[in-house]
């Protein structure tokens, strides 16, 4: 690709580090979400299912305890279980499209951005383990890390900042579809000069650890700087 430097960062002792620094998201764990998701979604009478689990009343038996586990959680859960059970049976049923996002995925993408507890990076989660080979997950150091990597490794794309949990879906759809251009050109570049192309699941685990580095490098930086003054 033209608009990368062939002279790019090795990303092969980060994916490395991540192995260590974060077992519980070892690559047994992630493939066991990966088969659960295959198996739990991949009957066809799956939508009809959940629409008569949502019709008996039995989501709003789960109403109190959301509510208890929201009180003192940063993370809060969907209280409207079946709606989000329903995107993502609906997201499974999708064949993904050549343009990120576009056809059906786009709805169900706008159903779950639009809950409480779905913010980007968990809707971004959701997409990638329905469909390893389409979605990566992004996060703050995913993206940092893309950052980092544009000037390095002299990408020539615009690369947008995480959106906000109260922007408009058309906004969080658009960033999503940027990044993952972004993330693809990585990929594409590296393909061409390691004679192999990266899985979504190497990427993130690389750019994880090197995003959270260079994220504690700009505090400490942060920090020196305000002692100095």
């Amino acid at each position: 690709m033209d608009t990368i430097n062939r002279k790019h960062l090795d990303l092969a002792p980060y994916a490395n580090k991540f192995k260590v620094k974060f077992r519980k998201y070892s690559d047994e764990k992630y493939q066991e979400i990966v088969d659960l998701v295959e198996h739990r979604f991949c009957d066809k009478r799956i939508l009809e299912n959940i629409s008569r689990f949502e019709s008996v009343g039995a989501v709003s038996l789960l109403e109190p305890l959301t509510r208890i586990k929201n009180y003192k959680s940063q993370i809060p859960f969907p209280i409207d279980v079946g709606i989000a059970l329903g995107a993502i049976a609906r997201l499974k049923a999708c064949t993904p499209s050549v343009t990120p996002l576009a056809g059906g995925p786009e709805g169900p993408f706008r159903t779950l951005i639009g809950m409480q507890g779905f913010q980007l990076p968990s809707v971004s989660a959701v997409f990638h383990f329905c469909h390893p080979s389409h979605y990566p997950i992004v996060d703050k150091n995913v993206v940092e890390a893309c950052q980092f990597l544009k000037s390095h490794d002299n990408i020539d794309l615009e690369l947008p900042l995480l959106p906000y949990a109260t922007d408009p879906p058309d906004k969080q759809l658009a960033t999503y579809r940027d990044l993952i251009h972004f993330i693809n050109a990585l990929i594409d570049h590296r393909a061409n000069t390691e004679h192999e192309r990266l899985s979504y699941r190497y990427i993130d685990t690389a750019l994880m650890v090197l995003g959270a580095e260079k994220r504690k490098e700009k505090r400490e930086a942060a920090k020196k700087l305000g002692k100095q003054k």
